[in-house]
């Protein structure tokens, strides 16, 4: 948008000027039919504002436009002091000017799009919701309005306010299509809400009324939750509706099915599909869960001597279930075959790892230095796992190392200054980690996961112990359902000393998503409390599941000793 026809030069600015001023200066017309007059101050303001347009003067423009639209009675000129306002990137002089705009004309729907957008911008839910609801009872029926709200939650707007606005249009409104219902419940899943997520693809009506998308969408909200019974169902209505027999369906299907424990389900499910590299790589997948080496064996091997259009794809399952069956130097082979496509740098950070599996530390980091090359995406994910191997191999002070080398390469860059802080406190250098989350933070305020790790890391090394809740309970009401957070919260809350509520939280931690870490804490938490029973209880337990969990082995070893 250009605030003036800058292009045509000057002379033709002040011709526009001088219309658009006897425009003013004569009165528009109200709706009534009778004239809006304009006082000279705002006349002069118009001009100057224009002028300071054409002149490159954006936010000293839109100050004057502002000014001019509150001495003003013609909701045009508010219009164009919002629009200028907008431009110049300044929130407090469009709320100002939009608000004008609103008081001068209170039913143009283009002013409330723009009051609503501006509210999600600010993080104002309530005002934004106020805004969509006028735009909803003056089009009830015009889609386009559930879209225009769909694109602004999802164009950056702060998860909370996003969960929120979301949460009242799906207790206010029937929500208008799937594509709508589908984008606005991929928003709340993305902030974790998997709850809400599930009721906006919901307010769509009964299973046999969904669109397939919709439906395949609510089968894996019922996978994230916990709830493979739903999905399974969703799944057969799905291949029901299929008439082209969807095989990346069916195969999620029968990976539902596994799950459940109907293995013979599965396994019928996987023989309705040809042999293609994906289905045979299930197969000898679901076939070592069940224990039967038998199978995947024969699975590996069908793979190996079979062909497909996309060989790189072949190659890796093949070396994917080669690694899962301990046969390394086959997997090696397999993933050395992988020429391109994206097979290719999983191929090569898997093939890192094997080499130092096999002992050979230089040849894994000299694939990984290679990938160090690439795009960023790729170069992160080598740095990162170079750092990881070195650490494996007790070498923290050279993991440390590639974190710096790649935050030269890549400065400031979000995820390496992440592991980096990790990595600092990895080596008990508390501060330095602090210093990086806080980076991080100032980089991106809203960022949940670095406000926890900061709170978490202030909870369990320092007796910081007020500054780590507030930050814990910030991180909390930007992403409330995450797991990792909750655990956080019953953390710092057994370091005040309110056991009673630390296990509510670590439960509800740990029913969000099962982890060995928050198994340690509730342990931990139990233990202190008396309820030793109890604690042992959910150590072994945890141990059945992962025999090598360190963060409960440890946490063992430091409360029971030899006891």
């Amino acid at each position: 948008m250009k605030l003036i026809f800058g292009d045509l030069g000057k002379t033709l600015t002040m011709l526009v000027l001088v219309a658009f001023v006897s425009a003013c200066a004569t009165g528009s017309k109200t709706s009534d039919g009778t004239a809006e007059h304009s006082d000279p101050e705002e006349i002069a303001r118009v001009m100057a504002a224009e002028l300071a347009g054409q002149e490159g003067r954006t936010l000293e423009s839109a100050t004057l436009y502002v000014e001019a639209a509150e001495l003003s009675q013609d909701p045009q000129v508010a219009a164009r002091a919002t629009e200028v306002a907008i431009y110049a990137r300044d929130k407090g002089l469009s709320e100002r000017a939009v608000n004008r705009w609103l008081q001068l004309r209170p039913d143009d729907l283009e002013a409330w799009k723009l009051a609503a957008g501006l509210a999600i911008d600010r993080g104002d839910a309530v005002s934004a919701l106020e805004a969509i609801d006028v735009l909803f009872e003056r089009r009830p029926d015009d889609d386009q309005v559930w879209r225009l709200t769909a694109q602004m939650l999802a164009g950056g707007a702060r998860p909370d306010v996003a969960i929120d606005v979301i949460n009242g249009l799906n207790n206010r409104w029937p929500l208008a299509d799937d594509e709508t219902r589908l984008r606005l419940s991929y928003l709340a899943a993305r902030e974790n809400d998997l709850d809400l997520a599930l009721a906006v693809i919901n307010s769509g009506g009964v299973a046999s009324t969904m669109h397939n998308d919709s439906l395949e969408w609510r089968a894996q909200l019922h996978m994230s939750r916990g709830d493979l019974q739903a999905a399974a169902d969703d799944f057969r209505l799905l291949l029901d509706n299929d008439a082209g027999e969807n095989p990346e369906l069916r195969l999620s299907y029968a990976a539902v099915l596994y799950q459940l424990g109907q293995t013979d389900a599965a396994r019928e499910q996987l023989q309705q599909l040809p042999d293609t590299a994906p289905v045979l790589y299930s197969r000898g997948l679901y076939a070592l869960e069940a224990d039967d080496q038998a199978v995947a064996e024969q699975a590996l091997a069908d793979l190996l001597g079979g062909e497909d259009e996309d060989p790189d794809q072949r190659h890796f399952y093949s070396g994917q279930l080669a690694e899962m069956l301990e046969k390394l130097d086959i997997a090696q082979e397999q993933y050395r075959q992988v020429r391109s496509g994206n097979q290719y740098i999983p191929a090569r950070l898997r093939l890192a790892v094997l080499a130092d599996r096999a002992g050979d530390l230089d040849q894994a980091l000299a694939i990984l230095r290679q990938l160090q090359n690439g795009n960023e995406e790729d170069a992160v994910r080598a740095f990162v796992l170079e750092a990881e191997v070195l650490n494996r191999n007790q070498r923290l002070e050279d993991g440390l190392a590639v974190y710096n080398r790649g935050l030269r390469f890549l400065p400031n860059q979000i995820d390496l200054l992440y592991a980096r802080a990790l990595q600092y406190e990895r080596l008990d250098q508390i501060d330095k980690t602090e210093r990086d989350l806080r980076k991080i933070i100032q980089q991106q305020p809203d960022n949940a996961n670095a406000i926890n790790a900061l709170g978490y890391t202030l909870a369990d090394r320092t007796d910081r112990y007020q500054e780590a809740l507030e930050l814990i309970e910030r991180a909390l009401e930007l992403s409330p359902n995450n797991a990792a957070i909750v655990d956080s919260m019953g953390w710092i809350k057994f370091r005040l000393g309110d056991l009673e509520a630390a296990e509510q939280w670590l439960r509800k931690a740990l029913e969000l998503q099962y982890d060995s870490e928050v198994a340690a804490h509730l342990g931990e938490v139990l233990w202190v409390s008396g309820d030793r029973p109890g604690a042992r209880k959910v150590w072994d337990d945890a141990l059945s599941r992962d025999p090598q969990a360190e963060a409960v082995m440890d946490t063992v070893r430091r409360l029971v000793g030899d006891e």
